[in-house]
């Protein structure tokens, strides 16, 4: 991250970073990583823990006095929903790091957009192993992989919504995976559905 650009997070991110243990590692990911580089709000935060996040969500929701919620067991992701002074809600989401690094992590997300981390636990490094920073500036939407919406079809509606709620034009070779998808869209859930809506 630039020094002298320094993206400006909410202050539940740096209650959020003082909670981490001495050698955890902390990143904050995808969509509010996004936002912080365009100037927009967020109250939705998703965050990769390198060690049990579920653990280390149920103490930010006892430390923060927020509710928590065990979301995946396997994929050892937990949930905390923290309430301001105005009754503004932030929801948490806490999720074990996939891989061996940050960077393996981050190639295993949609959009190049959603994939790009923040350290919090030393030097609010940012990752962007797929140039999402770029592709921001170039009002570009652009799949991480070769397979990336084939792997999780619902890809296809979230790629329209980013589209539309960024104004970014879809990449050539993103929309031909986004059409070889579309009937695949059917086996999923119709709360997976209801969500990207």
């Amino acid at each position: 991250m630039n020094p002298k650009n320094p993206l400006q997070l909410p202050p539940i991110i740096e209650q959020v970073r003082e909670l981490a243990r001495q050698g955890d590692r902390l990143f904050l990911v995808g969509g509010a990583v996004r936002d912080a580089i365009l100037g927009r709000s967020s109250r939705d935060f998703d965050f990769a823990v390198g060690g049990n996040a579920i653990r280390f969500s149920r103490h930010v929701a006892n430390k923060l006095k927020g509710d928590f919620y065990a979301l995946d067991e396997e994929r050892d992701a937990g949930r905390v929903l923290l309430r301001d002074e105005s009754g503004q809600r932030s929801v948490l989401d806490f999720v074990s790091m996939r891989g061996d690094s940050i960077e393996a992590d981050l190639l295993e997300r949609d959009f190049t957009i959603n994939a790009m981390a923040i350290e919090l636990s030393g030097g609010e490094h940012l990752y962007d192993p797929c140039g999402g920073s770029q592709d921001l500036r170039d009002q570009r939407l652009k799949a991480c992989r070769e397979d990336s919406i084939a792997s999780d079809p619902i890809r296809v509606l979230r790629a329209i919504r980013l589209a539309n709620q960024f104004d970014l034009r879809i990449e050539a070779k993103t929309l031909q995976m986004i059409k070889a998808s579309v009937p695949d869209l059917a086996t999923s859930s119709a709360e997976r559905i209801r969500d990207e809506f």
